[in-house]
């Protein structure tokens, strides 16, 4: 059985239905072992109706899917500076005490802004034995390199994104990574650096029996770019990431984007409607306000406001 977790809150259910039908539509089930076992942490709490919708995705292909409680005391280790990011960002590191003992591979999804271009299985029949995870090359290196004094002395060229983990948690619970962590997470010359969430904190505490996995399994916006410029075949892409503006947002400017709105009329929330696509456009707008009510005075948001007003990628067609 494949094993595959969602940290998610219900508000961001509806976007994770979408990256939950990429999975099913991709992945050839022909015996038991094909089988995906879906983990909602956090989904305990959602409501009756937003379950029932999750479980209608069965229609497309058959899955056992389990609601997971947690305990979100532990969180408050992290300080308030951090309280814009939302709570579901950092459930993944509590992931080796969640999961039953008996599950010692896990693959760990960020919910709603992943597409799922190939069979999951690819990445889950990875070898693992011998590392505590898998993970495609991040790219903020390059700008930790440029402003060192404010990251990690631990971040380098393998710092990964944490956003597609393949986690080997037999080998994370035998290195004691949950107690790890919260140490880590109480000493506040540590946290204060923080910059990129939970993802700093798991290249900071797991840097080392890493395996680097190449783009196709993690294909972020730098990637996809390069990827297209080569003229290389997208097909041979697994996994597409929407890391940082999210493809229901104007401001998205991943190459591949138009690949999500294929799947969004077949998620059983309506994504699509003109009232649907204002609501989230007007969610995007006050999101964005709230955490950055002065961006007209950076230029680096410019270049954003010229892509929402102008540089509209044409997705209509999905939507009829």
């Amino acid at each position: 059985m494949i094993n595959i977790f969602f940290a998610v809150n219900e508000k961001f259910a509806k976007w994770t239905s979408v990256s939950l039908l990429s999975i099913l539509k991709n992945h050839t089930f022909s015996k038991p072992s094909d089988k995906l076992r879906i983990f909602f942490l956090g989904g305990a709490s959602f409501s009756k109706k937003t379950k029932e919708k999750l479980l209608s995705l069965k229609k497309y292909q058959d899955f056992e899917c389990i609601f997971l409680d947690i305990d979100t005391s532990e969180l408050s280790l992290f300080p308030t500076n951090l309280a814009s990011i939302p709570l579901h960002t950092y459930y993944k590191l509590m992931i080796t005490e969640i999961m039953p003992p008996e599950i010692e591979k896990i693959i760990c999804l960020d919910g709603g802004d992943l597409i799922l271009n190939g069979d999951i299985s690819k990445l889950w029949d990875i070898d693992i034995d011998d590392y505590y995870l898998a993970a495609v090359k991040d790219y903020p290196y390059q700008l930790i390199k440029n402003n060192p004094e404010e990251h990690f002395e631990g971040h380098s060229e393998r710092y990964y994104n944490g956003g597609v983990l393949l986690m080997n948690l037999k080998k994370l619970r035998e290195f004691n990574f949950y107690e790890k962590w919260k140490a880590f997470a109480m000493d506040k010359d540590n946290i204060s650096k923080i910059v990129f969430v939970d993802q700093d904190v798991l290249n900071a505490v797991i840097s080392e029996k890493v395996l680097i996995l190449p783009p196709l399994f993690n294909m972020l916006t730098i990637y996809a770019k390069e990827f297209l410029a080569q003229k290389k075949n997208v097909e041979d892409i697994v996994i597409i990431h929407f890391a940082g503006a999210k493809p229901w947002h104007p401001s998205c400017v991943h190459p591949l984007r138009e690949i999500y709105f294929k799947y969004m009329p077949f998620s059983p929330w309506d994504l699509t409607s003109k009232t649907a696509r204002l609501a989230a456009y007007l969610d995007f707008v006050f999101s964005f306000l709230r955490k950055h009510p002065l961006f007209f005075l950076e230029k680096k948001y410019w270049f954003m406001i010229k892509n929402v007003l102008w540089g509209k990628i044409k997705i209509k067609k999905y939507y009829e």
